[in-house]
């Protein structure tokens, strides 16, 4: 979604606050149905500010809170001293300019494949809410061709959406994505999978993606009946498959948590519900991929025994782009 001549990937809606304009990630259809996921509406986990600057170019900034962002020149992070920013409460300016070794990362992002042009600065947004107050200096937003040509929807839970984790730079989601050469929308709800009909047909409506990688049932094992799953599954998948029959619904199951390793036994029938539905529907652009086979162990989790840490999203990340590689090839 543009605004003057930036690129806020992952909005779908901006509203207008306090001099300049706040992004949601989540649609008006969604957050008035389901209030309290405001919240997470507001979030920027797996949202980027992005532009080409051609010349000196000041962005203005705040948020409610504090907001630490990572910033990227195409697909390289950036050195010092923009590595990293802290968009405090106040409005702040941080100026921008283009990559001071341009052709030497322009010969490695054609060397290497990466799937974003070396010139677009990319802002990978922290969790905080976020406030655009104003860009101003000789930029563009970035063309088709200098951004990756397919984008995934990745739907989850707090596991897709990141909790837990030491950097924003390490959401699985987009590492899966650009080690596809892909890009990707984080609609990850912390606590609040549970495949809503308006987050369903939010999907299904929707013309801005390829694939989607659905994470699907840990939200939901301890306080409903596989049964109640099983009908959200069904209508989620129909509904998708059948306004987008040539894209590939990659379907996660529940990835080892503390109910696998203290024999709680909670979570079996919930992969065998998405693994039946999967089945009935019968096609091959819906596939059921094992979450024991992307995360089979507690070794990286985080002391909940629930969230992956810092290791645990590294080998989902390694192992979720294995098993989807031959998709894309």
């Amino acid at each position: 979604m543009l605004y003057q001549n930036l690129d806020i990937h992952g909005a779908v809606e901006l509203h207008e606050v306090e001099g300049g304009v706040m992004p949601y990630r989540l649609p008006r259809e969604v957050y008035e149905v389901h209030p309290h996921l405001m919240e997470h509406t507001k979030c920027m986990v797996g949202m980027e500010l992005r532009f080409v600057p051609e010349g000196e170019v000041k962005l203005t900034l705040s948020a409610r809170g504090s907001n630490y962002a990572t910033v990227f020149y195409g697909g390289l992070q950036s050195g010092e001293p923009l590595q990293h920013i802290t968009i405090p409460s106040t409005p702040t300016t941080f100026t921008f300019n283009p990559p001071k070794m341009a052709k030497h990362t322009a010969h490695l992002t054609e060397l290497y494949n990466l799937p974003y042009a070396h010139n677009v600065v990319r802002i990978l947004l922290g969790n905080a809410p976020v406030i655009v107050h104003a860009i101003e200096g000789p930029c563009r937003p970035p063309q088709a061709d200098e951004v990756p040509q397919k984008t995934g929807i990745f739907y989850g839970s707090s596991i897709t959406q990141g909790a837990c984790l030491a950097s924003n730079i390490l959401l699985w989601s987009r590492r899966v994505a650009e080690a596809l050469g892909c890009d990707h929308f984080n609609h990850g709800v912390a606590g609040n999978c549970k495949l809503e009909k308006e987050f369903a047909d939010w999907f299904a409506a929707r013309n801005d993606w390829d694939f989607a990688v659905l994470e699907l049932g840990i939200n939901m094992v301890d306080h409903y009946d596989p049964e109640d799953f099983r009908g959200r599954v069904r209508y989620m998948l129909e509904s998708m498959h059948n306004t987008h029959p040539d894209a590939y619904l990659f379907c996660i199951d529940v990835f080892c948590y503390r109910g696998d390793l203290f024999n709680e036994n909670m979570a079996p029938p919930f992969r065998r519900v998405l693994e039946e539905e999967i089945a009935r529907i019968g096609s091959d652009r819906i596939v059921h991929i094992p979450g024991l086979d992307i995360l089979p162990n507690g070794a990286g989790l985080v002391t909940d025994i629930v969230h992956p840490g810092v290791e645990g999203v590294i080998e989902i990340a390694r192992n979720l782009t294995a098993k989807l590689k031959p998709y894309f090839a």
